[in-house]
């Protein structure tokens, strides 16, 4: 998998959008066929008031390149008076090489997905969510697999390299509850990046990533 990880974001009033620029590929093991991916939108709403919440809205876009396949999905925005029925919905279709559509699919995204056969009528159920630990409103919707991603043991200590992100002392600090010792962290470590970047512009030094290589698509 590679991709292009630029985002632009911008404010609205009482939201910050996050818009997704580039594409991501995918080259499947087995049957080496190569799928274009491109990512929907995203937002932080209630900035100013109300409760916060991410949001993920707009058009999702996936093709095989390899047998000129595509699937066009929209996830319907939240709005102020959106109901619950309503929240994270989403429809599209899957069309052939010919560009006819053959199937459709509805649902929500954070629930479930239907798979609907246009040429029989018959409609199957594709995908279904695990069930959200308790009080997940409260902890931005996270599932169990998305709370534990940051958890860190000592095997996972001896055998992670430096530079994993759940290494990062802030972060850690965040993570065990001292948020005030996170906040000054994350300032210091901001700072000094922020020196080494401009040293380096001041010697001419052109950094290089060592784990990653740059690539233009």
């Amino acid at each position: 998998m590679s991709g292009d990880t630029v985002v632009n974001s911008f404010f609205k009033g009482t939201s910050l959008e996050f818009r997704a620029v580039g594409l991501h590929h995918i080259i499947l093991t087995e049957t080496k066929e190569h799928i274009l991916f491109k990512r929907p939108d995203n937002s932080a709403n209630n900035l100013l008031m109300g409760n916060l919440y991410v949001d993920v809205h707009g058009d999702i876009e996936v093709t095989n390149m390899t047998k000129n396949i595509k699937v066009q999905v929209n996830i319907s925005r939240q709005g102020m008076f959106t109901s619950q029925n309503a929240l994270h919905r989403l429809e599209g279709k899957i069309m052939d090489e010919n560009g006819k559509a053959r199937y459709e699919i509805n649902g929500k995204w954070s629930e479930y997905l239907n798979l609907k056969d246009l040429a029989t009528g018959q409609e199957q159920e594709v995908f279904r969510a695990f069930q959200r630990p308790p009080n997940s409103v409260r902890m931005y919707g996270f599932g169990y697999h998305q709370c534990n991603l940051n958890y860190l043991d000592n095997e996972m200590k001896r055998t992670l390299p430096p530079t994993d992100c759940r290494r990062r002392p802030d972060q850690r600090l965040m993570e065990e509850g001292d948020y005030d010792r996170a906040a000054d962290e994350k300032h210091r470590l901001e700072e000094k990046q922020r020196a080494v970047r401009k040293q380096r512009e001041k010697e001419g030094i052109d950094y290089k990533c060592k784990y990653f290589e740059q690539v233009f698509d």
